[in-house]
């Protein structure tokens, strides 16, 4: 399951915003997972009040489902997120992003009286708040890499580390990009990326890690982990890479590519 954020979507950290403004960023169209119910704070405001979302991390991106809806404002210096109801009824999914987590909402436009004016969002939280032991990037890698023995063997839930065949292949003029699989670990949420790597040179190159990128649907991310099997290829040799987005709650429904370093350089298929 996933949702498609098409109508808002707001980047704070962006080096195009100008100083002391807040910009409405055109949507990259990425899908993103599904919350759990459990894990949705039903947020209540209405037309004429201000609710304000108190985070203890500055938010880095804010996406809701209906912009004409809400008016979400990210002040500058702030770790607070203000939401203005433009109509006078209705309801729509608001989700904020911070460096380590994805906040999930419903927010609820209707009587005065129900509204919310200041939400702490960690003391909120606490309430159903579930404990998820925290899985090391080394097992999550070997997870993926032995995803179908392990799952044969009953040790990989399928339904919590889900893998999805992609085989999508990129050519470029010094590489050549297989993307062969994306494995998607609900709670922490982690995202694996595995690609092949090709050298059609005849000249051998060496991979960094801290070049490297994935792409979603046109849109970087960085990932918090970069495994290559081999740094360095020789002419015409390959090699496997695996690449893992932490908290970055993408769906595996998503078109998968990647800028791969080369020396300090990117090559984006």
């Amino acid at each position: 399951m996933r949702y498609f954020i098409f109508c808002l979507m707001i980047f704070v950290a962006q080096p195009s915003i100008a100083a002391g403004q807040d910009r409405y960023l055109q949507p990259n169209k990425v899908f993103y997972e599904d919350p759990q119910e459990e894990d949705v704070l039903k947020i209540n405001t209405s037309i004429g009040f201000t609710t304000v979302l108190e985070f203890p991390d500055k938010p880095s991106m804010v996406t809701t489902g209906d912009s004409s809806l809400l008016q979400i404002e990210v002040p500058k210096n702030s770790k607070n997120v203000l939401i203005k109801a433009l109509r006078d009824i209705g309801e729509t999914n608001l989700f904020v992003f911070t460096p380590n987590q994805r906040f999930n909402y419903k927010v609820i436009v209707g009587d005065r009286q129900d509204v919310d004016y200041v939400v702490d969002v960690k003391e909120a939280m606490k309430k159903q708040k579930k404990t998820i032991k925290k899985v090391p990037i080394n097992q999550i890698i070997k997870m993926a890499q032995n995803y179908r023995v392990l799952r044969d063997s009953g040790q990989i839930n399928p339904r919590i580390f889900v893998q999805k065949d992609i085989f999508k292949e990129y050519t470029g003029p010094n590489l050549k990009l297989k993307v062969i699989e994306a494995f998607s670990n609900k709670a922490p949420h982690y995202l694996v990326l595995h690609v092949v790597i090709h050298n059609i040179q005849y000249t051998p190159i060496e991979l960094n890690d801290k070049n490297s990128n994935v792409y979603v649907n046109g849109e970087r991310f960085k990932p918090k982990f970069v495994l290559f099997d081999s740094t360095k290829l020789m002419a015409r040799q390959e090699t496997d890479a695996w690449l893992i987005l932490e908290n970055t709650y993408i769906s595996l429904d998503n078109q998968f590519t990647m800028g791969v370093g080369v020396y300090d350089k990117e090559y984006i298929f």
